[in-house]
């Protein structure tokens, strides 16, 4: 009962501070938006939180818990990041209050990628380079190992096909 009631006050103290700060020093409301940030940030860190993930332009509501399927993959440590540097070394941009983050990344392969955390169900996107594809699952920190068989078989064999880049000095004998 106690603990509820020094919650209220010092949540309370800090509604009024933001207020008078807000009036009276510019960039203050930058200053709210990241605290109630950090304190979302510990929300992230519980289960049934959701995020929104912009990339290239297509907008992705998820689950956390989702999320957590792949630990080590970049959207988990984007979960549990604390700092502005860290978040930004994670995600090309972000909303505080909309707790949106941007990603300028290919919205067609990402398709494929979230269906692997929601699905458990990796799938090569018809059309797409090969090189690209495993550029893309390098970049959420995610292994082609995920690939379903019937499309590792095809990602192999269209790597078989593409030209061997050399990309030494032509020398002359």
């Amino acid at each position: 009962m106690v603990q509820a009631e020094v919650k209220k006050l010092v949540k309370g103290n800090f509604d009024n501070l933001f207020e008078e700060l807000t009036d009276t020093m510019p960039g203050a409301g930058t200053v709210q938006a990241a605290v109630e940030f950090m304190t979302k940030a510990n929300e992230r860190n519980r289960a049934g939180g959701t995020v929104i993930l912009n990339v290239g332009g297509t907008i992705h509501r998820v689950k956390w818990e989702t999320i957590d399927k792949f630990p080590k993959s970049r959207l988990q440590k984007l979960r549990y990041a604390t700092s502005e540097g860290e978040i930004l070394s994670l995600c090309d941009s972000f909303s505080l209050g909309k707790r949106e983050f941007y990603f300028d990344r290919s919205p067609r392969i990402f398709e494929n990628i979230l269906g692997l955390y929601r699905k458990g169900e990796l799938h090569l996107t018809e059309r797409v380079c090969p090189r690209d594809f495993l550029g893309e699952l390098e970049y959420w920190g995610l292994s082609a190992l995920h690939l379903e068989p019937c499309c590792a078989y095809t990602l192999q064999r269209s790597s078989w096909l593409l030209p061997i880049v050399d990309h030494g000095v032509d020398q002359e004998d």
